[in-house]
This record gives structure tokens, C-alpha cells and sequence, in this order.
């Protein structure tokens, strides 16, 4: 039986630093002080900030595209590249790359381009929803609530 950690642990890897040596357990979990929750997890090739991704039980991640992979998905706060270890969020007010123009209050969906997401397509990601409108393509405001994908 795994036993319990309790109290605040303060990590070395910072939210936003990419590193090439692993510095945690893969699949660690952590908060910041406005109560977001993260995941640390290795990268994957064209990883970038914003970029929505699907965690696998080692934690590996792929990029989210299409009707592609299944399971927890989570938003990268830093480049996350091939061969690098990093944060993803999972939880809180996030900062998400659309493809295109969203509405405030729109549905996350999943697109044909890997890692970006947007309001229109029919694909749901469960669990998370924008929260400013955006024209164009770039990064905007999100909630997520664990959010997940083909589940």
C-alpha cells in the first residue's frame, strides 16, 4: 500500500522551466499559490506554451489532434520538447493556443492541428472551457476541471 504524503513539498523545477534531466517522479502532481494543479511529465516533439496534450499513465504526453489519443489531458506551461521533463496544467485558470477565433464561454474542442484547439470543431474535450473571446489564432484564457478526451 503507497502511503500518504501530507503538508507542503517545495519542488526545485519551476512551473515554467524546461529541463533535459528529469528532476521528479513522472506523474508528480503539484500546486501554485492561486490553487492551480500541474503534472510533471516528459515531452514531446513540437511541444509549445499553450499546446493541449493527452498524459499517459507513465507520463509521457502526445499532442492533442484530431479524434487521436484518450485519457487526462493538460495544457503546457512552458516548451515541453522531445527529450525534456516539464509542468502541465490541469486544473485552474489556464492559458490555451486556439487555431482560430473562440467565443468567451466556448467549448474546447480538438482540430486536425496538433496541440491547438479551438470551439467549432465537434470533438469535446471535457472538463475545460474558454473564458475570452479570441480572434485569430494565439493563446487565451481557459478553465480546466481535470479535463479529459475520448473518455
Amino acid at each position: 500500500m503507497a502511503n500518504l504524503l501530507t503538508g507542503p513539498v517545495i519542488v526545485d523545477q519551476g512551473l515554467t522551466l524546461v529541463s533535459t534531466i528529469q528532476q521528479l517522479p513522472l506523474g508528480t502532481k503539484g500546486r501554485d499559490t492561486a490553487g492551480n494543479e500541474y503534472v510533471y511529465v516528459s515531452g514531446v516533439t513540437s511541444g509549445a506554451v499553450g499546446y493541449a496534450c493527452v498524459i499517459d499513465e507513465t507520463g509521457a504526453v502526445t499532442l492533442l489532434v484530431g479524434s487521436g489519443a484518450v485519457g487526462p489531458v493538460g495544457v503546457m506551461v512552458s516548451a515541453l520538447t522531445a527529450s525534456t521533463y516539464g509542468w502541465v496544467q490541469v486544473y485552474g485558470k489556464a492559458t490555451i493556443y486556439t487555431v482560430g477565433d473562440v467565443a468567451d464561454n466556448g467549448l474546447v474542442n480538438s482540430t486536425a492541428t496538433a496541440g491547438q484547439v479551438d470551439d467549432a470543431s465537434t470533438v469535446r474535450v471535457l472538463g475545460a472551457v474558454f473564458r475570452a473571446a479570441r480572434t485569430g489564432a494565439g493563446l487565451t484564457d481557459a478553465q480546466l476541471v481535470y479535463p479529459t478526451y475520448g473518455m
